[in-house]
């Protein structure tokens, strides 16, 4: 098996590859500083104008569509808050003609305006470029690309979403160009908020991140294995940036609990795997079920992680598999079968929650053929997040609303739980695990809480 120390890695390595990535992304973008600043400028006193009209304002949501959970957990919040809106207009205008007064002019209603990032990978090349081991770039190319067509409707100053974390950064810097807000409803690479925070950013305090941190995850990670007794992992992998940076904090902290780390396998991420076709990985896995090790850690796309979990039980690998929030969705539980029971996966979302509960009962009324799950979930806190946030600072300008967010909001209470966002990051919200199991008296499976 490989050796555990190059787990480790090199922080000198990690930032200078951060500065490279920022050297190139900035590349990308040869727009004067001039003409920055001019639209900026035209940007912010456009929306502003307009929100003190009386005009309904905007806010970008962006995700990939064939996976409608978070935008469809987005739009019942924006539906739920116009209704709203409308219930006080009623009750206004109705005052106002008891009164005999002049009926008030009606509130905002917030507009939404939807962004398929899936176009922009696949423009890119991405899945192609995958296993040619140039992905980082088209990825790069395809983030800026997503920001660019947000940033074309010049009623937006605020963007909620990003599905695809490896092009989150891109997108965030040519936002922050442009003084735009950025709330990031997948990523948790801490490189984002150093970045939007260093003197290399144009807007410091323009980007929040809304899950917990790489950090707390490792951390969530390393307890929950020595809570079950476990000494030994194995990491299985793909080989991404965000990976890796994960790895070598999960390292970190299964070294502070005493937990060992037997061995890894990194593998290119797309393709068709076919590393499981070759007697080189039948021989390693063969090895890693008859170890003594405890359990695997499986940071994998839904699709790859099934194909990983399918391709070892086949070869005698019982161990149980941990993975995260990606690996609790349907696609994977379709796609890895009989196999995958008693996968574990790390998740926000506590179905056992009252307030998570009335969520759920409103998603499915409103959309009876999504399941409500985490990013649905998340998708609604996001759009909540930035009504609170416009609402405290009475006007959609970037820096007031970052403003309102970081100190006049000390805690926004979310289905997820709570939203602490004075450093950019919410680490207030809390992991927890699941398992895959059988549902009684069915042949489907389904996750139960395993805490």
């Amino acid at each position: 098996m490989s050796n555990p120390l190059a787990l480790l890695g090199s922080t000198r390595r990690r930032l200078l590859v951060s500065l490279l990535l920022v050297t190139a992304l900035s590349a990308c973008n040869q727009d004067s500083e001039e003409s920055l600043q001019q639209s900026r400028h035209e940007r912010r006193a456009r929306v502003m104008a307009d929100y003190a009209a009386g005009k309904d304002y905007h806010l970008g949501v962006v995700w990939d569509t064939r996976w409608p959970g978070f935008i469809n957990g987005a739009q019942l919040a924006a539906q739920e808050y116009n209704a709203e809106v409308a219930a006080q207009d009623e009750r206004a205008r109705a005052e106002a003609l008891a009164n005999g007064q002049p009926v008030p002019p009606p509130g905002r209603r917030l507009v939404l305006d939807l962004t398929d990032e899936r176009p922009f990978i696949d423009s890119t090349a991405v899945h192609r470029t995958r296993d040619e081991g140039r992905y980082r770039n088209a990825l790069g190319e395809a983030g800026v690309q997503i920001a660019k067509k947000v940033l074309s409707n010049p009623h937006i100053s605020a963007v909620v979403g990003h599905m695809n974390t490896e092009a989150t950064m891109p997108s965030m810097l040519t936002y922050q160009k442009h003084g735009v807000l950025l709330l990031s409803g997948n990523a948790t690479d801490s490189r984002l908020e150093w970045m939007s925070s260093s003197d290399l950013s144009d807007a410091f305090g323009l980007y929040f991140q809304l899950r917990p941190s790489d950090e707390v995850l490792a951390q969530r990670f390393a307890q929950a294995f020595a809570d079950r007794g476990w000494s030994k992992v194995y990491f299985a992998y793909e080989n991404t940036h965000g990976n890796e940076s994960l790895v070598h904090l999960l390292t970190s902290e299964f070294a502070k609990l005493g937990l060992k780390i037997s061995g890894s396998l990194a593998f290119r991420s797309g393709g068709d795997l076919s590393q499981f076709k070759s007697r080189k990985f039948r021989s390693h896995f063969t090895e890693l079920g008859t170890s003594d090790v405890d359990a695997i850690v499986l940071l994998t796309s839904a699709r790859d992680g099934a194909e990983v979990i399918r391709n070892s039980r086949g070869i005698g690998v019982l161990q149980p598999f941990v993975g995260m929030g990606n690996l609790q969705f349907q696609d994977f539980i379709d796609r890895v079968g009989a196999s995958g029971e008693n996968t574990l996966v790390t998740t926000l979302y506590r179905q056992d929650n009252f307030v998570v509960r009335r969520f759920a009962e409103r998603f499915s009324q409103r959309f009876p053929d999504v399941p409500p799950d985490e990013t649905a979930a998340m998708g609604y806190d996001s759009v909540r997040l930035y009504i609170e946030a416009v609402a405290r600072a009475d006007t959609v300008d970037p820096a007031a609303v970052s403003h309102a967010l970081r100190y006049d909001l000390p805690v926004v209470y979310g289905v997820l739980g709570s939203y602490v966002l004075r450093n950019g990051r919410s680490n207030a919200l809390n992991y927890h695990m699941r398992r895959l199991s059988k549902v009684p008296g069915q042949k489907s499976l389904a996750y139960v809480d395993a805490d």
